[in-house]
């Protein structure tokens, strides 16, 4: 931009992965100012790629098997993890195939959040998973109206009242993790949708966002009123 030349990016011959460690130990991601800072890899000057899921605010990934979703969402959980201590994030995490997301289960006392009463805190039982989405718009409406108790827009303005001494109870993110959407709206459709439909709508300003990923990102999975 700006001057008069054509630039062509042009595929490299020898693709190399470029591993987290790179891209985590930049001093782009060290000192970076975002709220909800993750990691994407490096653009085509070597630079670190980074993206606010604050600011995005929610992400869907498609793609079919063996694609990189899952890779992709461990990527962006460790980022969030590397910059977020257990009192500023919590995660919930919906893992259908049960076994994916169990490295995770380690972290249940400091970022996990879970269904209550059975000790495991990654869902795996989409009955389970309809009632933890519920339980989410419960705290979304809980939120709020602690945001129009305190005259407070948004978690950020409600956050410096609390660091400033003006509030007490301090409001965590939470980010919403689902792997296999579609096995879930197969299984219970619209319980499934609606709440996440709210989440989608409305959790950005109480600082709840969503990272849903499918294997089918068709119309009848990915509904337009989700889009």
């Amino acid at each position: 931009p700006g001057k008069g030349t054509l630039g062509i990016e042009i595929p490299h011959d020898h693709p190399c992965t470029i591993p987290m460690q790179s891209v985590a130990g930049s001093e782009d991601f060290q000192n970076t100012a975002m709220k909800l800072p993750m990691a994407l890899g490096m653009d085509v000057d070597g630079k670190p790629m980074l993206m606010d899921l604050a600011k995005a605010p929610h992400i869907l990934i498609g793609g079919a098997t063996g694609q990189g979703k899952s890779s992709l969402i461990h990527t962006l959980i460790t980022s969030l993890l590397l910059k977020k201590k257990p009192d500023e994030l919590k995660f919930v995490i919906i893992d259908s195939k049960r076994t994916e997301y169990a490295i995770y289960e380690t972290l249940c006392n400091h970022f996990m959040t879970g269904f209550p009463g059975d000790g495991k805190h990654i869902i795996t039982d989409t009955d389970k998973a309809v009632q933890v989405l519920e339980c989410l718009c419960q705290e979304m409406d809980v939120r709020y109206d602690l945001l129009k108790k305190s005259g407070c827009r948004n978690i950020n303005e409600y956050n410096a009242k609390i660091k400033n001494g003006d509030l007490v109870n301090f409001m965590p993110y939470i980010v919403l993790v689902v792997d296999d959407y579609a096995d879930m709206m197969l299984s219970r459709g619209k319980d499934v949708e609606l709440p996440l439909c709210r989440i989608a709508q409305l959790a950005r300003a109480v600082g709840i966002h969503a990272i849903i990923a499918t294997q089918r990102p068709t119309t009848n999975i990915i509904t337009g009123t989700i889009k």
